[in-house]
């Protein structure tokens, strides 16, 4: 598995799986990966055991469990899960290979989107297993940490620096490669030197703000008259309406602007109807190789809260005020194929 290095956030959905594929490709040692099993596992049921459900996110449940069987509802396929479970229970590589694992008489699916943030007692060893992914292309990492000062350590320069120094003290020969520890010295050496360092998109040069104020996509940058009346972006924008993504009362041109070079006046901003979680998958499907290739990292999150507007508790519309809000949403995933589909359309201009 190849890691997903423009997601910036700590979070179990991207790590766990890459810990266990360094496991089968002989790239790290039972001992690590029985640990990041365990810790995983801890993630999961102390979420389970919150009882509350968060908005915005999907609850962490079992998908079955002894209760279920008892009733009938789950009989076969409780059993098929409790066999496998029983065959793999004494070997610990067949076991690291299910993607569920048992837990007071119910199964629970390791793939849970749930996110590490400085509460967690373990934040400073998972913060470090998302580091090393950046050894297999070292170019994104500055920009992980960027994101993490905004967003985790809220800019407190002097905070994240005394973080990065024990986390190397703690993690340099344990976890960390040397490519990614250079890396760590010179960012963290640049903030000492630069206190008053700016290191986000929304202030780069103004020229390159107007750019990434829309989702300025490559084909328009060559054919600037390609969306004019076209058929194919014309049945995607009726996808996002027939879903009620965006509102029903987006036109044509209205949404045809957020994919050209020219910055939205703040009485253009589309009205999303969707989730947060909805409006991130959205800016990933637009920003791939061959649609919008020239914005990722953080900017994509930026270029986003300058083109939708969002409802607030009272259902106003209302701008989005935080990057932030949309590349940290999490929720259920109902919608993903839609998004999917809504990607392809704009593949095939």
């Amino acid at each position: 598995m190849e890691p997903i290095l423009d997601y910036y956030a700590i979070n179990i959905i991207d790590i766990w799986p890459y810990e266990r594929s360094l496991f089968f490709n002989e790239k790290t040692t039972e001992e690590r990966v029985l640990l990041v099993e365990k810790k995983t596992i801890k993630v999961i049921i102390d979420a389970a055991n919150l009882q509350q459900h968060v908005e915005g996110k999907s609850p962490v449940e079992p998908f079955t469990d002894l209760k279920r069987y008892d009733s009938g509802e789950h009989d076969g396929y409780w059993i098929q899960r409790l066999q496998r479970w029983d065959r793999a229970s004494g070997n610990s590589y067949e076991r690291i290979a299910l993607d569920f694992f048992l837990h007071q008489d119910a199964f629970y699916s390791f793939t849970q989107d749930i996110e590490i943030d400085l509460t967690n007692e373990d934040f400073d060893f998972w913060f470090s297993l998302k580091l090393r992914q950046y050894d297999v292309n070292i170019k994104h990492l500055s920009k992980f940490l960027d994101f993490q000062l905004n967003s985790t350590f809220k800019d407190d320069i002097p905070k994240m620096r005394e973080f990065l120094k024990l986390l190397l003290i703690q993690y340099e020969d344990e976890i960390l490669p040397p490519k990614v520890v250079r890396i760590l010295n010179d960012w963290t050496n640049n903030l000492k030197e630069n206190p008053d360092i700016q290191v986000h998109a929304e202030l780069k040069n103004e020229s390159i703000i107007e750019v990434h104020k829309t989702f300025y996509l490559d084909i328009v940058r060559d054919q600037p008259r390609i969306l004019v009346s076209n058929n194919a972006f014309f049945e995607a924008l009726a996808l996002l309406k027939k879903n009620i993504l965006i509102s029903e009362n987006t036109n044509f041109e209205q949404f045809r602007r957020i994919f050209q070079s020219k910055a939205l006046e703040e009485n253009e901003l589309i009205q999303w109807e969707g989730s947060l979680i909805e409006l991130k998958w959205f800016v990933q499907q637009i920003c791939r190789k061959g649609i919008c290739s020239h914005i990722n990292g953080i900017e994509k999150w930026y270029v986003a809260m300058h083109c939708f507007m969002i409802k607030n508790n009272d259902k106003q519309w209302v701008k989005i005020d935080k990057y932030t809000k949309i590349s940290n949403a999490n929720g259920a995933k109902t919608k993903q194929p839609i998004l999917i589909e809504f990607g392809k359309k704009l593949k095939a201009l």
